[in-house]
């Protein structure tokens, strides 16, 4: 599956669905720059729906993104595309260098 994104970058839902050691698994979303230059911050949109054929009981009004990479959270926005009331993207940023990747995990917010 492909998920829109400006500027060209190449996102990816990673089927790889992968156990964390508790009661629910993340999904990892690979976004790669196949261009010669360093984009970003650039954002980074990806279908509500991809999420949830992927993962039905995927909370997607409670989610967050955290880069592989650095173990950091991103900020992150859910977009009404349509205005029907209803959330149909998740937005967030990425930084990529020229020809690079980077992978980010998606997961349900913890509430405390």
């Amino acid at each position: 599956m492909k998920a829109r994104v400006s500027n060209q970058l190449t996102v990816l839902l990673t089927l790889l669905m992968f156990s964390c050691g508790t009661a629910h698994d993340k999904l990892v979303v690979t976004i790669s720059n196949p261009s010669e230059f360093d984009r970003g911050p650039e954002t980074v949109s990806i279908p509500l729906a991809d999420i949830s054929l992927i993962d039905p009981d995927m909370d997607l009004e409670n989610l967050v993104v955290k880069s592989v990479g650095s173990g950091e959270y991103l900020l992150t926005q859910l977009f009404d595309e349509d205005l029907d009331g209803a959330y149909d993207q998740l937005l967030f940023q990425a930084h990529l260098p020229a020809g690079g990747s980077e992978e980010f995990e998606i997961d349900r917010k913890s509430v405390v």
